[in-house]
This record gives structure tokens, C-alpha cells and sequence, in this order.
């Protein structure tokens, strides 16, 4: 059923749906990542697993287009449609700089759009990583 809602869904609900999938798996201790997740919030997905996040929002969304920016830690969200999406901002943003008040201050052209295999490589995300988070079919 939730293979079915993916496929037919904008990206809000994609976006939805994994959050809620990463969110259960930080609760029940199974992110070796980040433990102990302090919060169990989207800002921890926003904190560390944003590339693992977009990646797997984009599988289910192709048109996606992924965008970095190095500033601030670095980050990794989705463009589509000239909006702007990560964990935190399902409904999108117009503006990159929006997504984070860490990056209200930078110039808009501080970030890059990125391929997949791009992404990959710089972030290290190995198919391991993201099965641990992918929704298998029910």
C-alpha cells in the first residue's frame, strides 16, 4: 500500500512519508549514525542524513534535481518545479536560503546542482546505507 501512495504522490507526500520512515528508525535505535538521537525530529534528518534523505525522496520522484551548498556544515536538498524541499520544508521554499536560518546571509549562488553519482561520491552514501532507510514493498 505505501509502494502505491509513493508512486502516485507529489513530492510533499514523498517527502512525508520518509520522514516519518527515518524518524521511526532513529526511535527505535537502528540509525548507528547518530546515536542517541536527542530529539527524534526532521532537524536530525536535516543534521547529518540529508543526502541519504534525497536520495531516497528522489528515487521516487526522478524530475527532482539535487542541490548542495558547503556552507554551514554542508547540505543537500531537492529542486523541483523552482522550489526548494528537505525534511523540514515539505511544501517547499522558493528561495534555497529559506530551507535553513543558517543560510539566510549566504548569496543566493552559493550552492551547486549535483548528479546523483556526484552526490554519492562527495557524501560517501553507499547502497548499504540507504536500503537500512528504504521503504521495502508491502
Amino acid at each position: 500500500m505505501i509502494k502505491e501512495i509513493i508512486a502516485s504522490s507529489s513530492i510533499t507526500i514523498v517527502i512525508e512519508v520518509y520522514v516519518k520512515r527515518f524518524l521511526e528508525i532513529y526511535k527505535a535505535g537502528q540509525n548507528y549514525y547518530y546515536l542517541p538521537h536527542p530529539t527524534f525530529s526532521v532537524e536530525d534528518i536535516n543534521g547529518g542524513d540529508c543526502v541519504a534523505f534525497a536520495i531516497l525522496v528522489q528515487e521516487k520522484i526522478p524530475k527532482a534535481q539535487f542541490a548542495e551548498t558547503s556552507y554551514a556544515g554542508g547540505h543537500v536538498w531537492l529542486i523541483l518545479n523552482a522550489k526548494n524541499y528537505d525534511a523540514e520544508n515539505p511544501n517547499g521554499v522558493k528561495d534555497w536560503r529559506m530551507l535553513s536560518s543558517d543560510f539566510k546571509k549566504l548569496p543566493a549562488e552559493a550552492f551547486d546542482i549535483r548528479s546523483l553519482k556526484e552526490i554519492k561520491k562527495k557524501w560517501r552514501v553507499s547502497d548499504g546505507y540507504l536500503n537500512r532507510y528504504r521503504i521495502k514493498n508491502d
